[in-house]
C-alpha cells in the first residue's frame, strides 16, 4: 500500500523520534513494513494504521522491527564482497574492522 507524502512524513517523523533512522531514502521499504504490519493489524486505512502507531508504542516496536535490518553478521549484502574484490589491491594485507552491525552480536 503507498502513503501519500502527509502520511509518509507522519511515519517518517515517527520513526526518527522512536530510533534515530532518516529513512527518508527507504519509502520503498516503508511502504513494504506498512503493508505488512497493516495485513498483520487487519487495519486497511493507512489513516487509522498511523493513528495506532501514535498511540500503542508496542506497535511502533513491531512496525520498526519489520522496517529495519534485524540480521547480524559480516558481509550480509553481495554488493559489499563485489565492491572489495573489484577494488583490493591484491599485492597488499587487507585489514577490516566490523565497527556495529544490528544487535551488535
Amino acid at each position: 500500500m503507498n502513503t501519500n507524502e502527509k502520511q509518509q512524513d507522519i511515519l517518517l517523523r515517527i520513526i526518527h523520534q522512536v530510533c534515530g533512522m532518516q529513512a527518508e531514502k527507504y519509502l520503498e521499504r516503508l511502504n513494504n513494513a506498512l503493508d505488512k504490519r497493516q495485513k498483520a493489524t487487519k487495519i486497511r486505512s493507512v489513516d487509522n494504521y498511523i493513528d495506532v502507531l501514535q498511540n500503542d508504542p508496542n506497535e511502533v516496536a513491531n512496525f520498526v522491527s519489520v522496517l529495519t535490518i534485524n540480521w547480524t553478521f559480516f558481509f550480509r549484502e553481495n554488493e559489499q564482497i563485489e565492491y572489495l574484490l573489484e577494488n583490493i589491491d591484491g599485492t597488499k594485507r587487507l585489514k577490516i574492522w566490523s565497527a556495529a552491525c544490528s544487535t551488535g552480536a
